[in-house]
């Protein structure tokens, strides 16, 4: 999986739980990620901008470089994955693997706030 499409879904499927677990808790007095006004307190990773709380989603994942013989010398970039079993490959291939470490600040979906359209 490319590395870009890796911190799309994920990112997609965070709001998409949030979103479905705040449905899923309606009516029940329980609340998650319920809506405040700035000035309420929030925790050291959590700042308000734009009229939102945000906080920060980290990635610390290893991807893997590679090239191919034969193939038309564009490196890919993936998330490495472990796998096991498989096919062997004749293929030769020169590949190199780094650990990625990031932030992306994310203001989640807040209970009893107006979705913006």
């Amino acid at each position: 999986m490319e590395l870009s499409e890796f911190v799309e879904q994920t990112i997609r499927q965070l709001v998409e739980g949030v979103a479905g677990a705040q449905r899923a808790v309606e009516g029940s007095g329980a609340h998650v990620n319920r809506a405040t006004q700035h000035g309420g307190r929030a925790g050291p990773d959590q700042w308000w901008r734009g009229g939102s709380w945000h906080q920060p989603v980290r990635f610390d994942v290893a991807i893997e470089a590679s090239e191919q013989a034969g193939s038309s010398g564009k490196a890919g970039v993936v998330v490495a994955s472990i796998g096991l079993g498989g096919a062997k490959s004749e293929k030769s291939s020169m590949s190199s693997t780094n650990r990625v470490q990031f932030m992306v600040p994310l203001a989640l979906p807040e209970q009893g706030k107006p979705a913006k359209a």
